[in-house]
């Protein structure tokens, strides 16, 4: 009974010992494929990195390509837009040398047109002095003035101007004080001053000249209305008397209008005379 006991536990240990050598041989019969397989998987994945490595070297080619048609191409634009910028500046010189050429056209005729003008005022003077000429009127008969002989147009008239004072030397108690240097002994300042005026002058005009030319003082006061006269040779009104002044009249009527409204005619006298009274 025993020796049975041992020979199955034998036949048991030389059973699991053949097993474990079976299963020991299978694992390294196993192991010799699973290296084929990982050697083919990284010789596959070696395969792939190349693929990838030479696809990003084209990438990277296809980049440069592209970098060096863009940069062609803005080159060609830029030289386009130079060729228009010259062919635009071009214009504009074109255009201002036509502006200018224009200008100095336009200046020309002007000038043209300013000589023209020159040369027709010219002729238009010119025959406003011919037409003066042919105008002028004949001198009339000679008259005298002053044992001199003048003659006069119809653009020019002779007058004759006198001033006195002969109603102060009646009234001399009246006269301000220090003026009786001014007063004439005959009253008479000046006597029947024969002068030539132009036509449409006024007694104004020869009361002026009158005194300028004898060097007679005379004071005139501008109104809004009129000119008044105030004094002549230092002798103003009220230096004789409140009712004292000077008054005028031609052809020996007093006017109702101021000296500077009463117009001349050929020959008219007048005369200028201090009153010590209005009402006499």
């Amino acid at each position: 009974m025993r020796m049975r006991k041992y020979l199955c536990v034998l036949i048991s240990i030389i059973l699991s010992l053949t097993l474990f050598c079976a299963c020991s041989n299978g694992q390294n019969s196993a192991v010799p494929e699973s290296t084929g397989i990982t050697s083919s998987t990284s010789s596959e994945q070696t395969t792939d990195a190349g693929e990838v490595t030479v696809t990003a070297t084209e990438a990277q080619i296809t980049k440069a390509e592209k970098k060096k048609a863009d940069k062609e191409k803005a080159k060609k634009e830029t030289t386009k837009k130079g060729e228009k910028t010259s062919t635009t500046a071009k214009s504009v010189s074109k255009k201002d040398n036509k502006e200018t050429t224009a200008a100095k056209k336009s200046s020309s005729n002007s000038k043209n047109n300013s000589k023209d003008k020159k040369k027709y005022v010219k002729t238009e003077a010119e025959k406003s002095a011919i037409e003066a000429k042919a105008d002028k009127p004949k001198t009339t008969s000679p008259k005298e003035n002053n044992g001199k002989v003048t003659h006069t147009t119809s653009s020019e008239i002779n007058c004759s101007i006198t001033i006195e004072c002969k109603s102060i030397l009646d009234n001399m108690d009246d006269l301000k004080k220090g003026h009786e240097s001014y007063v004439p002994k005959n009253g008479i300042m000046l006597e029947n001053y024969k002068t030539t005026l132009k036509s449409g002058s006024t007694v104004y005009d020869l009361l002026k000249k009158a005194c300028n030319d004898k060097g007679i003082t005379y004071t005139a006061k501008d109104t809004m209305y009129s000119v008044y006269i105030v004094g002549i040779n230092n002798i103003d009104e009220f230096d004789c008397g409140k009712q004292s002044g000077w008054m005028y009249n031609v052809n020996g009527k007093y006017p109702n209008i101021s000296v500077d409204s009463k117009k001349l005619k050929d020959g008219d006298k007048v005369v200028f005379t201090y009153t010590c009274s209005y009402k006499k």
